[in-house]
């Protein structure tokens, strides 16, 4: 396995040490100067990245697929907010806020999705539009108190609050975080789609993982990042949901089959450029 290194490009800086000139930086919205030693560092990994390209295409091989995760710029138990980098491979920042075409990656950005009503069994006619995968996932999951006792369906509430986030065109991460009105942590009770009660792992397999396939492999993005891999570049998926899995020696399978973690848009890229389409091995 490639020894993990830190990138130290994008340092934070210290706003107790120059206040004065950092309130300027943010008024002129200017960026801090890069040291040499950065510079020289980056130098050094795009020839890393080039002679593994070359490499590649000389064994007649496509790229790797790696993935791993982004540390989040907001989180404070991180005192490390450098990015992960492995020798030979080129990060690839597939969250909503990367800069370029990546970000169309993001499921926060994929959609419409045209949905019958009438799947639901409920009584309902028509179609409804949803704006974005994001809220297509998060706003099919039913919460404690949103599930008739009788029944044992959802209530009037998740179907008026599932409306309002599907029509959102605002993006949502998180519906319910946190704990309930009890002080217990807020795990919802199953995802409702298609008049089916599903659990985590089968909806991961019948929602998340085929839309996000069929919507991600149509745009730009994804035929950019494909070609890089099919011409023998090394790619390393970053996400907040990412992780190393193949420095904990799992599989992609494995991946998905775990309910302990998220099998994130970033798992189902690395899925869908290296040819294992794992939700489909049911």
């Amino acid at each position: 396995m490639p020894k993990h290194k830190r990138d130290t490009i994008e340092s934070e800086s210290d706003d107790n040490k120059h206040p004065k000139k950092m309130r300027k930086t943010k008024k002129t919205n200017k960026r801090q100067p890069v040291s040499e030693e950065s510079k020289k560092a980056k130098k050094q990994r795009d020839e890393a990245i080039e002679a593994a390209k070359k490499e590649n295409s000389k064994n007649g091989v496509r790229g790797r697929v790696r993935c791993n995760k982004l540390p989040h710029r907001f989180d404070k138990t991180l005192k490390d907010k450098s990015w992960p980098v492995v020798k030979g491979f080129k990060n690839i920042n597939v969250c909503s806020g990367a800069p370029g075409a990546y970000k169309n990656l993001s499921p926060m950005k994929l959609g419409p999705i045209e949905y019958n009503l009438k799947d639901d069994g409920n009584g309902e006619e028509g179609t409804i539009l949803i704006k974005n995968l994001e809220n297509c996932w998060q706003f099919s999951k039913v919460w404690n108190g949103e599930e008739d006792k009788r029944t044992k369906l959802p209530v009037e509430e998740f179907w008026a609050r599932r409306k309002t986030g599907w029509e959102d065109e605002k993006a949502h991460r998180w519906v319910k975080k946190g704990n309930d009105e009890n002080g217990n942590k807020n795990i919802p009770l199953y995802s409702y789609w298609k008049g089916q009660k599903l659990s985590y792992l089968q909806a991961r397999g019948a929602i998340y993982c085929p839309l996000y396939a069929a919507l991600v492999q149509e745009t730009d993005a994804y035929k950019k990042l494909k070609k890089l891999v099919d011409e023998g570049t090394n790619v390393q998926i970053l996400g907040f949901d990412g992780y190393d899995y193949d420095g904990e020696g799992m599989s992609l399978a494995d991946c998905y089959k775990s309910t302990r973690r998220p099998f994130g848009h970033e798992h189902v890229l690395c899925a869908l450029l290296s040819g294992e389409h794992v939700w489909c091995n049911k």
